[in-house]
């Protein structure tokens, strides 16, 4: 403020507390304008131009993590205790609970519960609920019904997980408005020590060979 010039008291009061008329500070005015200014630099270059939004950054992320997942289960043996064994990786059926939600929700529903397609979550199911059925339906779909082979669309990979992931959800019995379909199916438990043991066997006999190392 330069000599000479006075506060302005603003004729009003709140609570005892006056308020004097002064002008902002320059430097708040200067972002002020700038920010404004700036803002449509940014709709053009994030709604028209090349930049990425918050889902397409979502979705190059999501694309490197199922390559990275492609990856890993390449060449893994599918069973009913692969897919039991993924079941129980928590991360994994987060990861793919969001996958779930964006490629399947639309005829089963967030939760599994179903809507224009069956129920996931209880205890009857149209074309089997053991893993390896659940498996084949996603793998190869069902025709003349809305479900189509997945294979290609989520990768041998993606089939496997999300196949863990659904197994998941036998027995949640989310309410739903979908009356019942299919046969009751009681959930097992695969024999994981069969499958030890198998490879156990299968490990000594190869290092048995004679003809090994020839």
């Amino acid at each position: 403020m330069t000599t000479g010039e006075k506060d302005i008291l603003l004729d009003h009061s709140y609570d005892g507390i006056e308020e004097f008329d002064n002008p902002l500070p320059g430097w708040w005015v200067f972002l002020f304008w700038v920010t404004i200014i700036l803002t449509f630099f940014y709709i053009l270059y994030y709604h028209f131009g090349a930049g990425k939004s918050v889902h397409d950054e979502y979705d190059l992320e999501a694309a490197a993590f199922f390559e990275k997942q492609a990856e890993q289960f390449a060449g893994v043996e599918v069973n009913e205790v692969t897919i039991y064994k993924l079941m129980q990786d928590q991360r994994l059926l987060t990861g793919m609970k969001k996958r779930f939600q964006g490629k399947c929700a639309t005829c089963h529903n967030k939760e599994g519960q179903g809507d224009a397609c069956p129920n996931l979550t209880d205890a009857y199911w149209l074309h089997g609920g053991d893993l390896m059925q659940i498996y084949n339906t996603i793998l190869k779909g069902v025709p003349r019904t809305e479900m189509k082979a997945w294979v290609t669309e989520l990768g041998p990979a993606g089939v496997l997980t999300m196949s863990a992931f659904v197994g998941s959800l036998r027995g949640t019995n989310v309410p739903s408005k979908r009356k019942i379909e299919g046969k009751k199916y009681v959930i097992k438990v695969p024999d994981l020590t069969e499958k030890e043991e198998t490879k156990k066997e299968g490990a000594q006999g190869s290092s048995n060979d004679p003809k090994q190392g020839e």
